[in-house]
Parts: C-alpha cells; sequence; structure tokens
C-alpha cells in the first residue's frame, strides 16, 4: 500500500501476514485514517512506486482510527513533463522505433498476454516508450481502433514501474 500524508508526500507501507487480521477492516481506498505506534524502515525492493526509500510498517501495537478532516489530496497525482520523465528514464540519444499497436506473447513462465508499446509525444516532440501489458494493452488498443478520429490520446499513469523489457 502506499500512505499520502496532507502534504503529497508518500511512503509505502507494510503489514506483516500475522498481523493482517487487525488491519483489514482499514484496508480501504480512498479513506482516511490517523496512523500510531509504527515502525519505519527502508524500503529495499527494486519495484518502488513512490520516490522514497524509506517504508512504514504496522505491527501488533499500531492503531488505526478514522480521520475526518484530511486536507490532503486522495489520490497522490504527481504530473511531469514529457522531458522530465526522457531525462530520467532514458540514456541520451535514445531512439524509440516504431512498435506494431498489438501483440501476442507468451512470458518467460509460459503465461500468455498481450502486449502493446506506446509513444509518449511532449509539446516539445521529445518521445517516450510505454509498454502496456494484458488488459490494458487490450483496453487501450480497442479504444484507438474505435475512435481513430479521437486526437490526441492522454494518458495518465499512476504507480507505474520503469523497467526496461526486452524481447
Amino acid at each position: 500500500m502506499i500512505l499520502i500524508d496532507e502534504e503529497g508526500n508518500m511512503v509505502h507501507r507494510s503489514i506483516l501476514k500475522k498481523f493482517i487480521y487487525k488491519f483489514e477492516r482499514y484496508i480501504s481506498e480512498d479513506m482516511c485514517y490517523i496512523i500510531k505506534n509504527v515502525s519505519v524502515g527502508n524500503y529495499s525492493s527494486n519495484y518502488k512506486y513512490v520516490d522514497n526509500e524509506k517504508k512504514v510498517n504496522l505491527f501488533l501495537k499500531s492503531t488505526v482510527t478514522p480521520c475526518e478532516d484530511f486536507g490532503g489530496d486522495l489520490h497522490g497525482f504527481k504530473f511531469h513533463n514529457i522531458d522530465s520523465l526522457i531525462a530520467k528514464f532514458t540514456k541520451t540519444g535514445t531512439i524509440v522505433a516504431n512498435y506494431p499497436p498489438i501483440e501476442d506473447i507468451t512470458k518467460s513462465n509460459g503465461v500468455e498476454t498481450k502486449k502493446m508499446y506506446l509513444r509518449l509525444k511532449g509539446l516539445s516532440n521529445k518521445e517516450l516508450l510505454l509498454t502496456l501489458w494484458g488488459s490494458y494493452a487490450v483496453d487501450m488498443s480497442t479504444y484507438i481502433l474505435a475512435n481513430p478520429d479521437q486526437a490526441p490520446v492522454v494518458v495518465v499513469l499512476q504507480f507505474g514501474l520503469y523497467k526496461v523489457y526486452e524481447a
């Protein structure tokens, strides 16, 4: 889970499996809670959905109570322009090639899925490649094919994962 405070700061949250029974009634989207008696540790996963090296851990003595007057953003959107994403996620001089809109693929674990590449283009005409998988690829392809005159398509991506995929 991701916790968001009133200032828009985000942090990973984890609960040991043996303590889930105590907190499962509080695991709900779009709800606000005051959480006390937590521990803070390093978040060492390779897959980070927020720019924070720490995580909040709930344990048996932690308390969670409803908060009625949260003044922050419930969704945690932080918009970035395409140039900052390109600078962060590509090497200088990277050329994004043209790819087919959707294709069938078999993952290394034998699971069959769909994959679709999109080229995101900013106002500066710089581009960044985005890969959609599974139902996301099918939904986007279906929309684009059914609405050929709708342009441009705006993509809002939250909690995406940056990973270079090479077939």
